[in-house]
């Protein structure tokens, strides 16, 4: 990452940024700090922690499957993974549960 670019990425950013060494540079990674999640994405998260499937969280969070979904996707998008298992992995990992 040229030196440019991360002075800009990190001028436009408010959050405080942890450096992670990349061997070129310093690199900000996310997925290092625990993520802003609201309420309700972390105890959808928390669930799937424990195995539930989006039928069950619905049950349980008396919403639709459709509304697990959206949840799910927008938590991955923070965290920066692909699927349940990876995010499963990250949180025990980063000890964020």
């Amino acid at each position: 990452m040229e030196m440019k670019s991360l002075a800009t990425a990190t001028a436009s950013s408010h959050a405080y940024q942890q450096p992670v060494a990349t061997g070129e540079a310093f690199a900000y990674d996310p997925r290092l700090e625990p993520p802003n999640l609201t309420v309700r994405e972390k105890k959808v998260l928390s669930l799937v922690c424990e195995g539930l499937s989006n039928t069950e969280i619905a049950s349980l969070l008396s919403i639709s499957a459709e509304t697990v979904k959206s949840e799910l996707k927008r938590i991955f998008r923070k965290i920066g993974v692909s699927n349940r298992v990876q995010a499963a992995v990250l949180l025990v990992k980063q000890g964020w549960i």
